[in-house]
């Protein structure tokens, strides 16, 4: 019973790693696609990029079609699928939902 409940908490804490992990790389990505986003604007209108290690790694016509391709080619889930648009997108209340590591 006691190696079960240890078993539980290694799990636990690997998933939460995994997860600070993928949030480390969205946010990683998202900082590159903003320096980026001129020339990918010129380059690529209107598609969505698919980021992996701060580098736009394919475009697709769809999020649906690029966040497919990611799951296909990234089995860890380290990737984003960022809009390349020059209008302002607002998100809503997601908008607010922003990471604050100081809370």
């Amino acid at each position: 019973m006691v190696q079960a409940m240890s078993s539980e908490s290694e799990d636990k804490a690997k998933q939460q790693a995994m997860i600070v992990q993928k949030e480390r790389a969205i946010e990683q990505n998202y900082r590159a696609f903003k320096k980026l986003l001129p020339a990918l604007i010129e380059q690529h209108p209107d598609k969505f990029a698919l980021m992996r290690d701060e580098v736009p790694i394919a475009f697709y016509d769809t999020a649906r079609d690029a966040y497919i391709a990611g799951l296909d080619k990234f089995a860890d889930g380290l990737f984003s699928v960022q809009e390349i648009t020059a209008r302002k997108i607002h998100l809503g209340w997601f908008s607010h939902a922003a990471h604050n590591p100081s809370a």
